[in-house]
């Protein structure tokens, strides 16, 4: 769960090691997977600070705002604009349902 998650993720950074772009969408992806959009906001937010166009972050972080952070209308605009590029349209499209 959480606990493993945050462990591995403590263990593999805890010496200083440089955070690259792989290795934040591997935790953001983790993260989501389980349902942890706290600590997937976190990488997701990041990984769009670098590059603003990164679909999957964008995606996480839609499914966030709808999910968790009770933010229906960012959440919808994010879909669409996915949807406008032809991202996970269908998925997107069942996420917009629900808003």
């Amino acid at each position: 769960g959480a606990k493993l998650s945050m462990y591995l993720f403590f263990k593999e950074f805890c010496t200083g090691k440089k955070m690259t772009q792989t290795r934040r969408k591997f935790y953001m992806s983790q993260f989501f997977d389980k349902e942890l959009y706290r600590e997937c906001y976190v990488f997701a937010h990041a990984i769009l600070q670098s590059d603003p166009h990164d679909q999957l972050a964008i995606f996480c972080l839609a499914v966030i705002y709808l999910k968790a952070l009770n933010q229906p209308e960012l959440a919808r605009k994010m879909f669409s604009a996915l949807i406008d590029v032809g991202y996970n349209v269908q998925e997107c499209q069942a996420y917009l349902g629900q808003t």
